[in-house]
């Protein structure tokens, strides 16, 4: 299995081809332009790892978790934004750096660059605050029902999000919430920090 990646500064396409050269995924999504952490997130998948290998699946999507709807909806979360996929309120729509982004400006009413909203953040801009809480829980409640799922022994988190200290300690504290567990030993990670260990036997990766 073979992934290719045009990075462009108009368009961002994706192509997955097999061992015999056949192509079993192309995707085409708006590079976007001056965001880098957008533009990370817009290029960064999710997949699952079992004893240190990545399952592929029947239909080469396993893991691929964005795409179902967000979780336990709010009636303001409905029907959700547009995803590029063709259907509305995708997990990834919310969850993406461009989603937050988004979600900050229709209740901000201005526009901001991911990293200046977790900056505004940091010095007590309520709108900026209130931005990363929603985005919070929806982390939470969407990776609460990957764990009711799968059970990952370790959740593993990339893209420009994944950078966001706070989301290690907030999630693990919110997902209890949804999830189907009176104890939840799972834990978040980012992928910069995580080694595959003795006696780990389930990760689950995905970008945000």
């Amino acid at each position: 299995m073979r992934i290719g990646i045009d990075l462009g500064g108009t368009k961002i396409e994706s192509i997955v081809i097999d061992a015999r050269g056949d192509e079993r995924l192309r995707r085409r999504v708006d590079t976007p332009t001056g965001d880098y952490a957008a533009t990370i997130d817009a290029v960064v998948g999710g997949g699952m790892v079992v004893e240190g290998r990545a399952l592929t699946g029947a239909n080469a999507i396993g893991g691929e978790w964005g795409h179902n709807p967000l979780p336990w909806p709010t009636d303001a979360e409905r029907p959700g934004p547009e995803c590029y996929c063709g259907k509305r309120g995708c997990i990834e729509t919310f969850l993406s750096g461009l989603g937050f982004a988004r979600d900050f400006e229709a209740t901000a009413g201005r526009a901001l660059p991911t990293a200046e909203i977790v900056a505004a953040a940091a010095t007590g801009d309520g709108d900026a605050e209130g931005a990363l809480q929603r985005y919070e829980k929806r982390l939470s409640r969407a990776l609460a029902t990957v764990i009711n799922i799968l059970d990952p022994e370790v959740i593993v988190l990339g893209g420009g999000m994944s950078n966001l200290e706070r989301l290690y300690e907030r999630v693990p504290a919110l997902w209890a919430e949804w999830v189907f567990s009176d104890v939840v030993t799972t834990r978040p990670t980012p992928a910069r920090r995580f080694q595959r260990r003795q006696g780990r036997r389930l990760a689950v990766a995905g970008g945000c």
